[in-house]
């Protein structure tokens, strides 16, 4: 297919959105279209949609499309906050059960790994080694300066990202996986298809991605429901759908509650939601008193 299709205009953009019925000036609408793209900002705009036709419920503003991309900036920061915490706790505790087996250069021996092909292996000790000789670390520079030779996995490991963390997590033996678990209070698995853990660790390495890009998180579907505890309170009729946005909230909720320090995280993501009242949030999976839910709470 050729692309050979010219670019609209701003112009253009605003007479399209304001003839489908769009509640808004005209000069104030392409200047909010000069800063956002087009079709990032009609993404905000779906909810408005009538059924079955191409124009927008009669009453939908302009400050009500910002309204809904506001709340969802403020929530992907909030989100992304969460993540960077699970992330570190994951990481220090993967590092601390990992050398205390297999001390600080195990991870350089191909049979400490549980699914890894040599040729995988490989390839891990050659990203460590791009990471290291890239890293700009304090702790990178003052290892050099000491000692010769591989940064101990303890310094590695603070090298690595979600997905890294994530890769990791799966191909250690199933020991470490259930004991990295169990510090989060879950169940594991020596069948990855089973572990609760590896499941949420995929979900959430997608939605730190997302965050990351500054995608549109609010009502986004997520890539495959994880999996959950066996237990009654997971079962609950006003549990969050997993297939939504919305229960990555109670995931990242209930992984903090184990990190120490005790974070206030919870309190910040209600007051964004009472501050941002008109919210759909059943299109996040959501049920009307999700707050009250016994894993939301302290």
């Amino acid at each position: 297919m050729k692309l050979d299709k010219p670019p609209n205009t701003y112009q253009n953009q605003a007479a399209v959105l304001l003839e489908k019925g769009l509640d808004s000036d005209r000069h104030e609408l392409e200047k909010i279209l000069s800063s956002i793209n087009y079709y990032r900002f009609t993404s905000y705009l779906v909810p408005f949609r009538k059924k079955k036709a191409n124009k927008f419920i009669t009453g939908t503003t302009l400050e009500s499309v910002l309204n809904l991309y506001k709340f969802d900036s403020a929530l992907r920061g909030l989100v992304s906050e969460a993540l960077g915490e699970i992330e570190i706790a994951t990481r220090s505790r993967l590092s601390y059960i990992f050398t205390r087996k297999y001390g600080e250069a195990g991870y350089e021996k191909y049979h400490n790994f549980q699914r890894l092909k040599k040729g995988e292996h490989k390839q891990f000790l050659k990203i460590i080694d791009r990471k290291t000789k890239s890293s700009e670390e304090e702790f990178v520079k003052s290892f050099k300066q000491q000692r010769q030779g591989k940064l101990p996995f303890w310094l590695v490991i603070e090298l690595m990202d979600m997905g890294n963390v994530t890769w990791l997590y799966k191909n250690v033996k199933p020991k470490i996986r259930k004991e990295v678990a169990s510090h989060f209070n879950l169940p594991s698995s020596n069948n990855l298809k089973h572990d609760v853990l590896y499941s949420w660790l995929e979900v959430l390495r997608v939605a730190r991605n997302q965050c990351a890009h500054h995608s549109r998180f609010w009502n986004r579907g997520l890539i495959r429901a994880p999996l959950t505890p066996n237990k009654p309170i997971w079962r609950l009729d006003d549990m969050p759908n997993r297939n939504f946005s919305g229960f990555i909230l109670f995931m990242c909720r209930y992984l903090l509650k184990q990190i120490s320090p005790p974070s206030d995280w919870h309190i910040r993501v209600e007051k964004l939601f009472n501050d941002y009242p008109t919210i759909p949030i059943a299109e996040m999976g959501l049920s009307d008193n999700w707050q009250n839910h016994p894993v939301w709470k302290d």
